[in-house]
């Protein structure tokens, strides 16, 4: 499946651009690119895991993390954690607008993405291909690394923190991080990558979906 993952980012970067228009408009050319860059580096995560853990190190794709969840904490875990997301996060969100910090109209998409091929494309790798290739990344490889050297509780804080950093929008680092702090207790709780991908996939989704049926 994680090899899925990088084939997913080529074609949907195919794909993507095939089906925007070349009307020679600045705003798609932006929209355009900024997909195509976020689309490489997402594939750019797997291929430093591919490199420095399984083909340097040895190690399978089950010692990063593909390995079957045990079901019943799966089945409590996942919506344990999306709702604890979405509560925490909305609160956040919640204050930030009370405090006249954002307007709650803005969207949390660039406008250049908003046009209808390109926010169809951005919501395939946001809920397809991020989640698989970022859980890969910052839970399997990241974490697992900091784990053995510093322990759960220090390796699960440094990785969520460079998960926050990794989204270096202003309003969007604090809540980053405390998702990817809940996804990392989800992962440790499941010893599977499968429920914080399912996490992570759903809260892209559920942010996403509003904007695609808008």
């Amino acid at each position: 499946m994680v090899v899925v993952s990088v084939i997913l980012v080529i074609i949907a970067t195919s794909v993507f651009l095939v089906v925007v228009p070349s009307d020679g408009r600045g705003d798609t050319t932006v929209g355009a690119t900024t997909l195509a860059i976020s689309m490489l580096a997402e594939a750019a995560m797997v291929a430093v895991v591919w490199r420095f853990a399984i083909k340097r190190r040895g190690a399978s794709w089950r010692n990063v993390g593909f390995r079957s969840p045990n079901a019943n904490r799966m089945a409590i875990g996942v919506p344990a954690t999306l709702l604890t997301a979405f509560f925490t996060i909305g609160l956040f969100s919640f204050v930030i607008f009370e405090l006249g910090l954002r307007n709650p109209d803005d969207s949390v998409i660039p406008p250049e993405l908003l046009a209808g091929p390109l926010l169809l494309a951005l919501f395939v790798t946001s809920v397809v291909v991020a989640p698989i290739a970022e859980e890969t990344f910052f839970r399997g490889f990241v974490f697992g690394a900091l784990r053995g050297r510093w322990g759960a509780v220090r390796g699960g804080a440094a990785s969520a923190a460079l998960f926050g950093l990794a989204h270096p929008d202003l309003f969007s680092i604090v809540p980053v991080t405390f998702l990817g702090a809940l996804l990392v207790m989800l992962y440790v709780w499941t010893d599977s990558l499968w429920g914080p991908i399912a996490v992570h996939a759903m809260f892209n989704a559920l942010q996403l979906l509003p904007e695609l049926v808008s």
